[in-house]
């Protein structure tokens, strides 16, 4: 019994991890098991077979390398976030249970909530017609999100277009059937519908 809570253990120092065991139970599922920590403690959430399946096709569609499994590690998430330039004195600034979309204009409420579906989106903010927030229900969904969902942008006049317009680092989302481009990254706390003053119009 003692050896079996050591081995399911969360170290002190790991903040997130995507991990995979095998429950025993009737159909002896195969479950991916989601480890964020809390304030309160380890949580543990249960991603069922279908959610687990339809993140690695999707991956695999996508050309997107997940090590061959569906383990996503600590460092991996490390890195996402290195490369959004997020590191200690800054973190404030950014919302991590949320995504950023832009690039989804003439879609509905319903289609993006489609479109991020196996990453549990729980409400939506309009920003402008063109882009939203998605609130998800945790930090790691988010992070699976953009790491499963999006890649790293290839174009270069894309990539040099972002430069110009925006400070902060943007992947490419997966095609939509009615979107050839969205672009994802964390939202922040900035990201906020502007209100226009009567002075202003």
């Amino acid at each position: 019994m003692e050896e079996d809570k050591e081995e399911g253990e969360m170290s002190d120092d790991t903040e997130m991890v995507v991990d995979e065991e095998r429950v025993t139970n009737d159909n002896d599922t195969k479950c991916t098991v989601l480890y964020t920590a809390d304030k309160n403690g380890p949580l543990v959430k249960k991603l069922t077979k279908v959610d687990a399946t339809k993140l690695e096709e999707r991956a695999k569609r996508f050309g997107l390398d997940l090590s061959g499994n569906r383990v996503v590690t600590q460092k991996q998430i490390d890195e996402l976030y290195n490369n959004f330039g997020i590191e200690s004195g800054n973190e404030r600034h950014f919302r991590f249970d949320t995504l950023h979309l832009n690039g989804v204009h003439g879609l509905t409420t319903k289609e993006i909530f489609q479109y991020l579906e196996d990453y549990k989106p729980v409400s939506l903010e309009w920003i402008d017609d063109n882009s939203c927030n998605i609130v998800c229900q945790d930090d790691i969904s988010v992070a699976l999100a953009l790491l499963v969902h999006s890649r790293e942008i290839m174009n270069k006049d894309i990539k040099n277009m972002l430069s110009e317009k925006s400070t902060y680092h943007w992947r490419e989302g997966m095609p939509h059937p009615n979107k050839d481009l969205i672009l994802m990254r964390f939202a922040t706390n900035s990201d906020k519908k502007m209100t226009i003053k009567l002075s202003e119009q």
